[in-house]
């Protein structure tokens, strides 16, 4: 479901460039579902001169949209700071919904880039802390997708609600499951080093040593791959199926087909700030998962009890898999588990402070919130 899909195009208009991601909805943008009669900055995933381009039209066009009374930024908001002390000098409420810490991205040492990509994204550092406190403390409120996250801007800015990801559970009960034979393990995201998406293939040869079994791979990026070789030859591996990126329909169609899903992040410093909305997805689709012990995420696991959480290397991963696939009675139950408790992590309960608020703006008079969401992705 992309955002907005419930409202008709004559109630909204678009300023800036679509952002098709995999898997969709990607948290940030999934936050603006349901918010009506809104003006959207959406950008696509490009480059730096492109990015420099998209965020020249905001500021640009900021004028136009002076006589609205709220703006929304989809953080981590860094090159559109500037616009967000221009509102709030002008008396405009400003709401951020912070997904994920820059600050924290930049020290992330699994990151693939070129040598002189690496070492200008570290001179950027102390531009990406100063821009990202001054948006956080000049903010009305601040939505976090994680614990780590509302923690940490609570010491900025009083006003800061925890809402995590969750997943559309009524969207996804409603795709029927692809029909792939039995035995087939799954994964759905980027291909980040700190994804684990290698960790995951070198347990699935383990693993295809004692069981007949699939590993369904999707997502990815050709740029992602570009700077991972080692991945891309482990891609060949017998019994490994990539197919790419996909609609968030078939992905989830694949996921619901298949036995065991897996979530193999490294437990990097980037990995332990966020709330990965893959495993909020699997419980939806009533797939029993492994997943590392790499963040909050595996928080929600344990509590839910839909899973085997793991550490972060090849054989313990290996171990989890071969554990749900020699346990019947264990992998019952915790299917069991994922079909009574999936309404836990809908995100209409996860976020319904923000749901309230939302409520709350455009029941006002003359509402029209204005949405950005310019920040660069890794």
């Amino acid at each position: 479901m992309t955002p907005n899909q419930n409202v008709k195009k004559s109630d909204k208009k678009v300023i800036g460039i679509d952002y098709s991601p995999f898997p969709r909805p990607l948290p940030s943008l999934s936050f603006l579902e349901s918010i009506k009669n809104a003006t959207l900055f959406l950008p696509k995933k490009a480059t730096l001169a492109e990015q420099l381009k998209l965020i020249l039209k905001l500021y640009l066009n900021l004028p136009r949209f002076l006589n609205h009374r709220v703006f929304i930024f989809v953080s981590p908001p860094y090159f559109h700071f500037g616009c967000i002390l221009i509102l709030k000098a002008l008396r405009r409420r400003v709401i951020t919904v912070a997904v994920d810490a820059y600050s924290e991205i930049v020290k992330e040492k699994f990151w693939q880039a070129p040598f002189w990509k690496k070492i200008v994204r570290k001179m950027m550092y102390p531009f990406y802390l100063i821009s990202e406190t001054l948006s956080i403390k000049n903010s009305d409120k601040v939505f976090c997708v994680s614990i780590y996250l509302s923690k940490r801007y609570r010491r900025l800015n009083k006003n800061v609600y925890y809402t995590p990801n969750g997943a559309n559970v009524m969207l996804i009960s409603k795709i029927r499951p692809k029909k792939l034979g039995k035995n087939v393990i799954f994964y759905m995201g980027g291909f980040p080093k700190w994804r684990g998406v290698d960790l995951l293939i070198k347990a699935f040869e383990l693993v295809s040593r004692k069981h007949d079994v699939k590993l369904i791979l999707v997502g990815g990026s050709k740029e992602e791959l570009h700077y991972y070789p080692e991945l891309k030859q482990l891609l060949k591996v017998k019994g490994v199926i990539y197919l790419g990126p996909l609609s968030h329909e078939k992905a989830i169609s694949y996921l619901k087909g298949a036995k065991i899903a897996v979530m193999p992040n490294r437990n990097t410093i980037f990995s332990r700030t966020i709330s990965s909305i893959k495993v909020f997805e699997y419980i939806a689709a009533e797939v029993p998962q492994v997943c590392t012990d790499s963040g909050e995420h595996a928080d929600w696991v344990k509590k839910l009890n839909v899973g085997i959480v793991v550490k972060d290397n090849v054989n313990d991963i290996a171990a989890g898999i071969l554990k749900l696939l020699d346990n019947k009675k264990l992998y019952d139950k915790l299917k069991k588990n994922c079909r009574i408790r999936k309404m836990k992590i809908d995100y209409k309960v996860l976020r319904k402070a923000w749901f309230d608020y939302l409520k709350s703006i455009q029941s006002e008079k003359n509402s029209h919130p204005t949405v950005g969401n310019l920040a660069p992705r890794v």
